[in-house]
């Protein structure tokens, strides 16, 4: 945290963030070095540096910029944008405030955002708050209408964060049904919304240190054993997704250093060792660039009911085993001797909004749920397992950190939204005849 107070100590006084800019120069060249090295990963900020040296321009979304100098630019993505726009705030145009029978809007929901990419199961859910607070609907109504905007102007050497956010839009979109319909089209889309809320509480998670918290004003779980034989599996028929995450690790390849020095065997010098290493990153992104890329071609068979390949039966097979020793490999970079490094536990929680005033709307993911689905099978149809995120969104007088949010897990109930599709009733195994 002592980051988080370096960003923000000098809020409140200005006078001693002027003095930061008469600095020597190679003083403010430090500053600017150290502050460049995020800019690929976080979305601009909304409030000016007190570097001049520094380049940073509020996004294009951001409609309301900040005024206070700022020692480091905490970013400012279209979620924040949403989640200050979508509370009260007594400086809006009052057709833009927040409030209604239900009082104050005081703490925003993931909902919102949801809603304000384009998800109409979010936004029909989110029915009562528009009820309790009118203006609300319309406030979404031009959030979506600018993340369109944005969308359309937005290029592929955008920031990190953004494409994130860009690629839940896509996943949270309607264009992609269940195999199955309307026989299980509530399941499936809320699913897919419960799914995308927790890579955003996930991307929150990750980004919290550099990431400004808007606000109003006024155990780590298991998996079944596997079984090595031959599967008959089945990946998310949602090819709009893969490309998305495709472009995901695409984007993040342009930050590996072009200039790699080639190394002809063990006994190298440091700068062939450094560039060894680099090498060997730029090749695991390009690999799950492929991978995904693949998945994607798989996805577009299933809609089309085309019959899959050994080989695609093959990578659904070891697509956990790739995924995960990627991830530890990526994850051992910041290990000091780069050795493999054990995983926190999946569960994981980040504020992302409010004040000790009023309360912390706190986003957090939780352990796994296990999801088991029937898809088409040749004429026939079967069940599928595989696992899926939990997302859980509660408010607060007081933060939490990881293993706060772990040890009250079990205390935790669901979202009222997904609480009707989840059940502790274990299927049985083998099936029985006659079911």
């Amino acid at each position: 945290m002592g980051f988080k107070y370096l960003t923000t100590v000098y809020d409140t006084n200005q006078q001693i963030m002027e003095e930061l800019n008469q600095l020597p120069r190679d003083v403010q060249s430090y500053a600017s070095k150290w502050i460049e090295s995020y800019m690929g990963f976080i979305s601009p900020s909304r409030s000016p540096l007190v570097w001049k040296q520094v380049k940073n321009s509020p996004p294009l979304y951001n409609k309301n910029p900040g005024t206070n100098l700022s020692m480091f630019p905490l970013s400012w993505g279209f979620d924040n944008e949403v989640l200050f726009s979508t509370v009260y705030h007594e400086l809006l145009p009052v057709e833009l405030q927040v409030q209604g029978p239900g009082g104050m809007r005081l703490i925003p929901s993931g909902l919102d955002l949801a809603a304000s990419l384009g998800n109409g199961l979010a936004t029909s859910i989110l029915k009562d708050d528009f009820e309790r607070y009118p203006p609300l609907r319309k406030v979404i109504g031009n959030l979506q209408d600018n993340f369109t905007t944005l969308a359309r102007v937005n290029s592929k050497n955008s920031n990190l964060y953004d494409r994130w956010i860009t690629a839940l839009a896509v996943q949270w979109a309607d264009t992609v049904s269940s195999a199955n319909n309307n026989l299980d089209k509530n399941l499936w889309q809320l699913k897919r919304l419960q799914t995308g809320l927790a890579s955003w509480a996930t991307l929150r998670h990750a980004t919290g240190l550099v990431n400004e918290r808007s606000a109003s004003e006024c155990g780590e779980a298991g998996f079944e054993a596997i079984i090595l034989r031959a599967p008959r599996g089945y990946v998310e028929p949602d090819p709009y997704t893969f490309e998305a995450i495709a472009d995901l690790f695409e984007a993040t390849l342009k930050y590996v250093p072009a200039n790699i020095a080639k190394s002809p065997d063990i006994h190298e010098s440091y700068e062939q060792a450094k560039g060894s290493l680099y090498e060997g990153i730029a090749k695991r992104l390009k690999e799950m660039v492929e991978t995904a890329r693949e998945f994607r071609v798989i996805a577009e068979k299933e809609r089309k009911g085309q019959m899959l390949s050994s080989k695609d039966y093959e990578q659904i097979l070891y697509v956990g085993a790739i995924a995960e020793h990627c991830f530890l490999i990526f994850k051992s970079l910041s290990n000091p001797d780069f050795a493999l490094s054990t995983p926190d536990p999946m569960p994981k929680i980040a504020d992302v909004a409010g004040d000790r005033l009023v309360s912390y709307l706190n986003a957090a993911v939780g352990n796994p749920l296990e999801w088991d689905y029937v898809i088409p099978y040749y004429g026939r149809h079967e069940i599928v397992k595989g696992s899926v995120y939990s997302y859980y969104e509660f408010t607060s007088k007081q933060l939490f950190d990881d293993n706060d949010w772990r040890n009250s897990l079990n205390t935790q109930s669901y979202l009222p939204w997904i609480k009707p599709m989840i059940t502790d009733k274990p299927l049985s195994y083998p099936a029985n005849s006659g079911y």
